[in-house]
């Protein structure tokens, strides 16, 4: 299923680069795989993406500067050199589930990647073809739930508070599928509307709601993640996970749940753009 997809996603881009780009598109996307690649590939050099991951990380990398421009390029990297500043520092409490923090794999598989990266890209084709302003904030959204998430899980984990699960409300591990901390979301907030600042890296018509509108639906997709591993915990076992998928039952969860949050997240942001930005 995860050579299908990123197939899927660079044949469509291929298309998109031959029958509807022009020649500054042209000039853009080329640019964006040599960045891409070369960020990728340092990232695999520093252990921190698999090498299953590289082709995905190379392919939301081109879609993120190539078909979006400076602005999703800039939520990305944020999103990336951000996540791997949190997963460094120091405190991190022992994983519920049994995981030492020494024993934490640092590396992103490429199901990992391809689970933050799908809306976007999703979102950026129709933005590219299309030129409406609601599906660019989209993928920016889409970003912002990735980022507001990793802040919450990161910070969350090395929290000395209390963290209560989302639906019941009863206190949980730190770390525990739909634990919440004030600590917590308050990083989610924060993390979420610093990639909605990314959209100051191009031009746009009324920046301040669009930015509003990212932060907002970046934050309510990492509620929703946090909603669906509450009501998904301890349910692994009903689902059939892909026969490329390396990892555990758990771990495939965890990566379809971010796959949905970050999903929500867009279609918050369409539905509020079309409301109050038009």
């Amino acid at each position: 299923m995860f050579r299908i997809i990123n197939y899927c996603f660079g044949f469509i881009l291929i298309f998109l680069f031959i029958l509807e780009g022009m020649a500054a598109d042209h000039i853009r996307i080329l640019l964006g795989l040599i960045l891409a690649g070369i960020i990728a590939c340092a990232a695999f050099i520093l252990n921190r993406i698999s090498l299953d991951a590289l082709k995905a990380a190379i392919l939301a990398g081109t879609f993120a500067f190539g078909l979006g421009g400076f602005q999703v390029a800039t939520a990305l990297v944020l999103f990336f050199v951000t996540s791997v500043l949190l997963s460094d520092l120091p405190g991190k409490v022992a994983d519920p589930h049994g995981e030492r923090p020494e024993d934490h794999n640092k590396r992103r598989t490429g199901y990992q990647i391809l689970a933050n990266s799908f809306w976007m890209m999703f979102f950026l084709i129709f933005w590219f073809v299309t030129g409406v302003q609601s599906f660019l904030i989209a993928a920016i959204a889409a970003v912002a739930a990735s980022n507001s998430d990793t802040w919450a899980t990161e910070i969350g984990q090395r929290n000395s508070g209390k963290t209560k699960d989302i639906l019941t409300m009863k206190e949980v591990p730190p770390g525990e599928d739909g634990g919440v901390s004030s600590k917590g979301l308050a990083a989610a907030l924060a993390g979420s509307f610093l990639i909605g600042l990314s959209i100051l890296a191009g031009s746009a018509e009324s920046p301040g709601g669009m930015i509003l509108i990212a932060g907002i639906s970046g934050f309510a997709g990492c509620l929703s993640d946090s909603i669906l591993g509450a009501w998904l915990k301890n349910r692994e076992d009903r689902f059939k996970i892909p026969g490329d998928f390396s990892g555990t039952p758990l771990q495939f969860l965890n990566n379809l749940t971010n796959w949905t949050a970050t999903g929500i997240a867009g279609i918050i942001a369409l539905i509020f753009t079309q409301i109050f930005i038009g």
